[in-house]
């Protein structure tokens, strides 16, 4: 399995927006 720097830090940021993104709302809530 190859993974290519610009590929992993991409996905790396996407997942981390969608961390965020998903977090906020539930901190929200509570």
């Amino acid at each position: 399995m190859e993974i290519c720097p610009p590929d992993f830090f991409f996905f790396l940021a996407l997942d981390m927006l969608f961390a965020e993104s998903f977090a906020k709302p539930k901190f929200k809530e509570n």
